[in-house]
This record gives structure tokens, C-alpha cells and sequence, in this order.
């Protein structure tokens, strides 16, 4: 449903405000936001708003706090295994 490819691709939305422009830099690769979109799908989440002129993209606040949330788990899990050696 959710994990670091989904959370990269939702950074580089959030530094490059365009699906094209990450493509063109390399932050994502060209066609790996079908994962974005059934990750939508699957949670019923809106992860991206654009602006008036539909030139840029923004994560919506929901997105932010799913991005935030990964974290926290993330750093859970790493204690965790820390702790189990």
C-alpha cells in the first residue's frame, strides 16, 4: 500500500511540483507513478492537488501527514532491530 517508493515519489512531487519535471531530473523514473495512483485507489486517499492552471502539483495535507506517519514507523521498526541484537 505504502512505503519508500510511494514516499519518494511523494517528495518529488513535493520539490519539483511537476509530475514532468521529476521525470526529467530523475527523482522518479518515467512511469513509476502508476504506483501513486494505485495506492489511491487502494486507501481512497488524494495524495496531490494542482493549482488554478493545473501547472503544479502540491501534496495535500493528508499526504504530508501519511509521509510523517511513514516516518515515525520507519524509525520504530529501526529501533526495534536494534534493540533485538
Amino acid at each position: 500500500m505504502f512505503g519508500r517508493g510511494r514516499e519518494n515519489i511523494l517528495k518529488a512531487l513535493n520539490n519539483c511540483h511537476s509530475l514532468n519535471t521529476a521525470e526529467k531530473t530523475g527523482y522518479i523514473l518515467s512511469g513509476g507513478t502508476w504506483r501513486l495512483k494505485a495506492s489511491k485507489e487502494r486507501m481512497g486517499i488524494r495524495f496531490v492537488d494542482t493549482d488554478a492552471n493545473k501547472r503544479s502539483l502540491q501534496l495535500t495535507p493528508k499526504a504530508k501527514d501519511i509521509i510523517a506517519r511513514f516516518k515515525k514507523l520507519e524509525q520504530g521498526v529501526k529501533i526495534l532491530l536494534h534493540e533485538a541484537d
